[in-house]
């Protein structure tokens, strides 16, 4: 009998301390390259700003830029360079994942 006392207040013991909830919070990440449309030669000094969060980074010398640890939420993507037209990108945030995408810039004829 006391076995089985023992073995029910144990299993209450455990039963309680799983019933807490826990909180984790799922990251993603977006990272491409933006390309010229005619050409396409990657564009280095665009400007690549995210909304939620207005985070913004510059292209590199190989036209590709990075965000890292954002919330799996959906995301507008507006690159933009003097000379070229602006261009954006929906994407929808994957948790534990980063995403790819290529952003293409046309210049504006004058």
């Amino acid at each position: 009998m006391k076995r089985f006392l023992l073995l029910v207040l144990l299993f209450a013991g455990i039963t309680c301390a799983c019933t807490e909830t826990d909180t984790f919070t799922y990251y993603t990440g977006i990272k491409g390259v933006v390309v010229d449309s005619a050409t396409a030669e990657p564009l280095s000094g665009v400007t690549v700003t995210i909304t939620p969060g207005g985070e913004s980074k510059l292209t590199d010398s190989t036209g590709t830029f990075e965000f890292t640890d954002l919330d799996a939420v959906q995301y507008t993507v507006v690159a933009q360079k003097e000379g070229y037209q602006p261009n954006r990108k929906n994407i929808t945030g994957v948790s534990n994942e980063v995403l790819e995408i290529t952003i293409t810039l046309s210049l504006i004829n004058k």
